[in-house]
């Protein structure tokens, strides 16, 4: 889809912007807000997690099966890299054309149904749909799956739990794409490969590319 000139979208989104973008706008925060999973201060370091969801994402014969919309669960303890693997996804989808970000939580009705009829296609995250409503997180799904053009749901959670179970039961006999049943499953661990090489990496970004003096402490959880 790169280099594909978008329609204008429809009017009448009651929030402006309807989605949050991917990452903060760069500029220089406190040290807490440098290192939050949607700040560029450190870049994105290269996943195959991220090279399967873009992979699955682009991939057009499944809106000929599933349906506009399509689900990707990615799950994980917290400090797992779930919200900056969505981020990450939305900042490449973005590249080729695609209008991404992450739904606010005060997203409204009017803005949900804007979205549907948006003719671009597009990547939407909810960064831990468990905090929601079931009710509300149910009515999320229904409003998104009457997308009229390919639409890709992110959700970011710590688990596939009673949270999910309940909001496709909640649904009921509405229809909905299969994927909402059968959501595409991406399970990230907290172990990463590469720990003092990525600890390394980190230090200059945040130091202005001078080379850490922090000893790095092997054979540790680090989130």
């Amino acid at each position: 889809l790169r280099g594909v000139e978008l329609l204008q979208p429809p009017t009448g989104p009651t929030s402006n912007p309807v989605l949050d973008p991917p990452y903060y706008d760069g500029k220089p925060g406190s040290p807490l807000a440098q290192v939050r999973a949607r700040s560029t201060a450190v870049g994105f370091y290269p996943t195959t997690d991220l090279e399967w969801l873009l992979e699955w994402a682009r991939d057009p014969s499944l809106s000929q099966t599933e349906g506009n919309l399509r689900v990707a669960l990615i799950t994980g303890p917290g400090g797992a890299g779930k919200t900056r693997l969505a981020a990450e996804l939305c900042a490449r989808m973005a590249a080729d054309g695609w209008f991404t970000g992450f739904l606010p939580r005060k997203s409204t009705k009017e803005d949900r149904q804007w979205l549907t009829r948006l003719p671009s296609h597009q990547v939407i995250v909810i960064d831990y749909p468990e905090a929601l409503a079931t009710e509300d997180l149910a009515e999320v799904l229904q409003e998104l799956s009457a997308a009229t053009s390919p639409t890709v749901l992110v959700l970011t959670a710590r688990e596939t739990g009673k949270w999910w179970t309940d909001a496709v039961t909640a649904i009921g006999n509405a229809r909905v794409p299969a994927s909402v049943n059968t959501p595409y499953a991406v399970p990230l661990k907290q172990s990463i490969p590469n720990q003092l090489r990525l600890f390394e990496r980190a230090a200059r970004a945040l130091g202005n590319g001078s080379a850490p003096t922090t000893t790095f402490v092997q054979d540790q959880k680090w989130t």
